[in-house]
């Protein structure tokens, strides 16, 4: 009867057991490192979506801005022939033109709909990126008010009341109409929504930027 060398037995059983283990560690530092290298470029991918959108934002509000100015600045020749009101006219056909709310969010959607955002250690980070990009969705609200009284309203007015040919001959009596002095009365109100919400979602990103930039230097 042979005798069993438990000695050299249990050796060899660990040296397979430490050789299983080590694998292990080895494949799990591998997926450490990897994960880490993709939330490092999901982390660059959305230091650049966010300033793009702060560009955005700023351009938006100085449009805004301007919109609600010469709103004001027409608004005294509603319904009076006062002098220079051939003045007014570009100004009033700059407010017609509307303003879209569409910041870049590529990188964010990739996140979700790839189900990587875990992928994002840091916690408050990952709470910051979701919190910043669910405001998109109220802020954007403000602008379909707005986009709701240019096509339903001023559209409307524009082509059941408007005349070209005489707009092109000088006479500008459109301004007079009640109701088209009642829509740039709603465009200015609402615009005042539209511009503390875009303020409200330059803080937010300004503040997001300043996160994920924090994180990155981290990494490097």
């Amino acid at each position: 009867m042979t005798k069993i060398n438990w000695r050299y037995t249990f050796g060899e059983i660990l040296i397979v057991m430490v050789g299983i283990s080590l694998a292990f560690t080895l494949n799990n530092l591998k997926d450490y490192y990897k994960n880490q290298e993709i939330e490092y470029q999901y982390l660059v991918a959305l230091k650049s979506d966010i300033e793009d959108e702060i560009k955005h934002i700023e351009q938006l509000d100085s449009i805004m801005n301007l919109k609600v100015k010469s709103i004001r600045q027409s608004r005294p020749h509603f319904g009076r022939k006062l002098p220079g009101r051939d003045t007014i006219i570009s100004k009033i056909f700059f407010v017609a033109k509307n303003v879209n709310f569409s910041p870049k969010n590529i990188t964010y959607q990739t996140l979700i709909n790839s189900g990587d955002m875990n992928l994002i250690s840091n916690f408050e980070l990952r709470k910051s990126i979701e919190e910043h990009y669910s405001l998109h969705k109220t802020i954007s609200k403000n602008f379909d008010r707005l986009d709701n009284i240019y096509r339903t309203y001023l559209g409307d007015f524009f082509i059941r009341e408007l005349d070209f040919g005489k707009i092109r001959t000088g006479n500008f009596d459109f301004v007079d109409n009640s109701l088209f002095a009642s829509i740039f009365n709603s465009l200015d109100g609402s615009y005042q929504f539209a511009l503390e919400a875009n303020q409200t979602c330059l803080k937010s990103s300004k503040q997001l930027l300043d996160k994920i930039q924090t994180k990155i230097n981290k990494k490097n």
